[in-house]
């Protein structure tokens, strides 16, 4: 289950995705991204070496993954893209409540 969000307006703002030199993939998301990630992703979650490891300092969640297709790579990046343009206002057991920041402009 997704938790609630930490505040009433919420947008990714922090979200690493790159290869390391050892070809694996690294993604990085605050808590409540990275489980928005694996409520829509599961199937990628699946291919993560060990599934969501804490930060240090408990607010960032790190997932590595091993062979990932191009196919693949389209969609975490996908996933990126479309949070990093949305602001989430609330999240209910259908979906979440988001608004455009283009749209919020106005």
């Amino acid at each position: 289950m997704i938790s609630r969000p930490p505040s009433s307006r919420n947008q990714l703002s922090f979200y690493p995705f790159k290869q390391r030199a050892n070809g694996h993939w690294c993604l990085k998301l605050p808590t409540y991204y990275a489980e928005l990630f694996e409520s829509q992703e599961k199937g990628l979650m699946r291919k993560s070496i060990a599934g969501w490891m804490d930060s240090s300092s408990g607010t960032i969640k790190c997932a590595h993954f091993a062979d990932l297709t191009s196919a693949e790579i389209k969609r975490i990046e996908s996933f990126i893209e479309t949070y990093r343009k949305l602001v989430i206002l609330d999240l209910n057991k259908n979906r979440s409540s988001c608004q455009s920041v283009d749209n919020m402009k106005t």
